[in-house]
């Protein structure tokens, strides 16, 4: 709706709050023993209703029903440097019912759960071949503090996150590894020696900011 605004306008409300009657103010009647506000310095703007929400911040439980087979692109041709998308339907358990079709959301989708595992920083992984064969294996580099050295374990993974992955055996809880650029372990090799870097400032401040 488009309009000029009313000049010294009124508006009537009723007992339950609900507009009875907007216009000048000559035209719109006044019941007796109403009370009446005035606001002549003010712009009027009647019967507006926030329809935004947020729904209290609730988190929904739901179950993935459909997850697409193909990447999504913009030319439909996946790229190098484009980040992998697929389409992915959920169905919501148990909506409420202010939920309406075209509400939007972020979803975070759990993949697997194992609860008390044993996990290492994903670059702390190598993969090398195998010596005398082309098959390849995956391990880490663990660090012998006595001797300074580093001697290459084989071992078996599991579930992987976003920055973790899961060690199913191999290294046991407590055993001292080497991470680092991927480009670097690479280029390590058994008994090397190594030392230990220290922790830049920054990166422990940026540790405390993760945790709290």
């Amino acid at each position: 709706m488009a309009g000029a605004p009313i000049e010294r306008g009124a508006v009537l409300i009723g007992a339950h709050g609900r507009i009875q009657s907007i216009g000048p103010d000559h035209v719109v009647p006044r019941p007796p023993g109403v009370a009446a506000s005035e606001f002549p310095d003010a712009a009027l703007l009647p019967g507006l209703i926030n329809t935004h929400t947020h729904l209290e911040l609730t988190g929904f439980d739901g179950l993935v029903t459909e997850a697409g087979s193909s990447p999504i692109t913009r030319t439909g041709v996946a790229a190098g440097n484009e980040a992998i998308k697929f389409e992915v339907k959920i169905q919501v358990l148990n909506p409420p019912e202010s939920v309406r079709p075209g509400f939007s959301c972020a979803a975070d989708i759990i993949t697997g759960f194992r609860p008390k595992t044993l996990s290492i920083p994903i670059q702390a992984l190598v993969v090398r071949e195998k010596e005398g064969t082309k098959a390849e294996e995956e391990g880490v580099y663990t660090f012998d503090a006595k001797t300074q050295q580093v001697k290459f374990a084989p071992v078996k993974t599991g579930i992987t996150g976003e920055t973790q992955i899961e060690i199913a055996s191999g290294v046991g809880d407590g055993t001292q590894i080497v991470t680092g650029p991927f480009r670097a372990l690479r280029e390590i090799k058994e008994g090397q020696k190594v030392k230990i870097a220290k922790e830049k400032k920054e990166d422990k401040e940026k540790g405390k900011e993760q945790k709290s």
